[in-house]
This record gives C-alpha cells, sequence and structure tokens, in this order.
C-alpha cells in the first residue's frame, strides 16, 4: 500500500463517464475472449461485435455502431502496447 502522499500508477488512470462506462464494459468482455494465433492476439472483429450486441439483446443500430466504433479505436492501441510489452525484456522478467 502507498504511504500517505506517494502516487501510484492508479492515480493517473483516468476516470471513465458513467454514460460511456458501458462500451469500455464491453470491449473489456470482447478482449477477453479474443483468440490469438502463432503471431499474438487478434483484433476483435465486426462478427464479434455484432456476435456481443446479439447475445446481450443489444439491438439498437445507433449503440452497435458505437460500440463498433470504441473497439475499432481502442483495439490497435492495445494490441500495440501489448506487443510492445511482450517484446520488453524487462517487463518479461517482471511477469517470470
Amino acid at each position: 500500500m502507498a504511504a500517505r502522499g506517494d502516487r501510484t500508477p492508479l492515480d493517473d488512470v483516468p476516470t471513465i463517464p458513467e454514460e460511456a462506462l458501458w462500451l469500455w464494459n464491453a470491449y473489456s468482455d470482447l478482449s477477453a475472449t479474443r483468440g490469438a494465433s502463432g503471431f499474438g492476439l487478434s483484433p476483435i472483429g465486426p462478427r464479434d461485435v455484432l456476435a456481443y450486441c446479439e447475445i446481450l439483446g443489444l439491438d439498437d443500430p445507433e449503440s452497435r455502431r458505437e460500440l463498433w466504433r470504441v473497439v475499432r479505436a481502442l483495439d490497435p492501441v492495445f494490441l500495440k502496447a501489448k506487443s510492445r510489452n511482450d517484446h520488453d525484456p524487462a517487463h518479461r522478467r517482471n511477469r517470470d
């Protein structure tokens, strides 16, 4: 536990507005179920998003489009950061 006044990495985590929390939770769910290949994690595709929406009964076309826009914006950033961390010797050493 950090001493009073000490900063932790969690201090810099942005706050997600309440109305957008469902998008973050959906992305987190989709990311947790993504596949992988010999080249690393697979991107989340439109079929994944469509299946997710159907499973949850998300029928509103605008909400589906908004979720797809968020996935297309977040996923490349996540995959790039994940790949960079996987190839960083210091990060690998901390995982072992």
